[in-house]
Parts: C-alpha cells; sequence; structure tokens
C-alpha cells in the first residue's frame, strides 16, 4: 500500500542476527546448536559458530532410543572374533560371555576333545588304546585283541551235485592248546553254496561236529570248484578256514581217467 511502511524481513534466517554487532551467526549460546540427538554428543557455541559434539560413549555404543551408553544392542556386537571361547550374546545391552564349544562327547573311544582356534573347529583325539587293543565303548576301557584261533576242517573238500543238495558232515578241530570251543561257538560259511547257519555240536570242547546242506551248483554250470571261508568265532577269538566244494562231474571225469589208466 503506497504511503505506508511496510516491515523488514530477517535476512539472517536461518541464522540468527547479532543486533549488537549487526551480523548474521549461528549462534549466541550452546542451546542454539542443539540437533536433538544423544549419539553425536553434545553440541557447543564458539565464536558464533556451531562444533559440533563428539561421541561420549567410545568405546561403547550408543542406544539413541534410550539416550544412553550400552555394551551392545545385537549379539554381533559382542563377538571377540575367538572361536574357541565359544559364541557371545547381547543379554540385555549387556555382552555375555560364551561357552566352550568343544565340550566332552559322552563318547570314550573318539578320545578326548579339543578345540583347534587356528580352523575353528573341534578336534577329537582319536582312538585312545594301543596297537594291539580294542576299544570297548560300553565299559569305557581298552581291551587286548582276541588271539586267532587255530584250527582245521576235517575233511577239507566236499562234493557239489548240479542237481540235488547234498548233506555237509564236518569236524572243526583245535590245532594247539589255545583254542578251545564252547556251547557259544559259532561257525558260518562264506557265499551262498552252502545253508547258513549250520547246525553244530560242541563234543568236549573238541571238536565241532557241523551239519549243513550244499546247495546244488545247477545244470550247466562250468564253476568247476570254488573256495568256501569257513569262520569259527568264540568269545576268546575267531578264526578262518577253507573248504574246497568240487562239483561231483570233475570227481567222474578223475574216476574215469584213473580207470583208462589202469586198463592200459
Amino acid at each position: 500500500m503506497s504511503g505506508a511502511c511496510q516491515a523488514g524481513t530477517d535476512s539472517c534466517a536461518p541464522q540468527l542476527c547479532d543486533e549488537i554487532a549487526d551480523e548474521c551467526v549461528g549462534c549466541f549460546t550452546d542451546a542454539d546448536c542443539n540437533d536433538g540427538l544423544y549419539c553425536n554428543g553434545e553440541e557447543t557455541c564458539v565464536s558464533g559458530a556451531c562444533q559440533a559434539g563428539t561421541d561420549s560413549c567410545a568405546p561403547q555404543l550408543c542406544d539413541e532410543k534410550a539416550d544412553e551408553c550400552v555394551d551392545c544392542l545385537i549379539d554381533a556386537d559382542c563377538n571377540d572374533g575367538v572361536y574357541c571361547n565359544g559364541e557371545e550374546s547381547c543379554v540385555d545391552k549387556i555382552c555375555e560371555v560364551g561357552s566352550d564349544p568343544c565340550t566332552d562327547d559322552g563318547l570314550f573311544c573318539n578320545g578326548m576333545e579339543s578345540c583347534d582356534e587356528e580352523n575353528d573347529e573341534c578336534l577329537n583325539s582319536g582312538n585312545p588304546c594301543s596297537s594291539g587293543e580294542t576299544c570297548d565303548e560300553e565299559g569305557d576301557v581298552c581291551l587286548p585283541l582276541p588271539a586267532p584261533l587255530s584250527f582245521e576242517l576235517v575233511p577239507k573238500s566236499a562234493i557239489q551235485s548240479h542237481l540235488i543238495p547234498l548233506p555237509l558232515f564236518m569236524f572243526i578241530v583245535s590245532d594247539d592248546d589255545y583254542t578251545k570251543f564252547e556251547d557259544a561257538t559259532t561257525v558260518g560259511f562264506s557265499g551262498e553254496d552252502i545253508v547258513n547257519p549250520p547246525v553244530t555240536m560242541v563234543l568236549s570242547e573238541n571238536p565241532i561236529f557241523v551239519f549243513s546242506l550244499i546247495k546244488p551248483a545247477g545244470l550247466g554250470s562250468t564253476k568247476g570248484s570254488v573256495e568256501i571261508e569257513v569262520s569259527v568265532s568264540t568269545t576268546e577269538g575267531e578264526g578262518t578256514e577253507t573248504l574246497s566244494l568240487i562239483e561231483l562231474p570233475l570227481i567222474l571225469d578223475g574216476m574215469r581217467e584213473k580207470q583208462k589208466g589202469e586198463a592200459i
């Protein structure tokens, strides 16, 4: 409106105006510099200019919401980078130490547990038993290995038919003073040519009488003869011997050759 005075505008905004010095300034007092944040420290007014504050929580962390210094906000804040002292955790903004990650697993036969910091893993010292011993997990002890049983088969061979099963009668005889047979003695045959398990009878500790059936080889079989592993196990040890199964045609051929030789 002409002829009327109009008010001026603050030429210092957003700064402050120093009327005495006729100049614009950043602040007059520290309060003018407060940005309302706790974690970046307390700002100050120096010669009309605001100076930023410093983090007063270092080396701790700052919780802006609670306006306080704390040890941690999450578990990762507590991680000290060491594997063997366990995984640290943050509980109520305070770091709790971890626990040994390589505690005893309760097993005897894998040895003592230990922590490998270099590779961040738990290790076992391995079988605690020495050579010549076996580890008994149930009893947590090392026991001497059972001595091998020494015995022979009587007879050492048997006949196998092409068409019908044939009976196997055999004795297992100890051939040293150590090997003794007992009621708990078990006998087994490898392969599928002989029926398992056989019928066995211990005769006054020595020998064992064995009865089983030899399965037929089948028409057209050309395997000739096979070797069967006979295993014997007692509470004192175990051992094996070999039984030969000879197909009936081979035996007949041998008899014919013998007869031809005698005729000449």
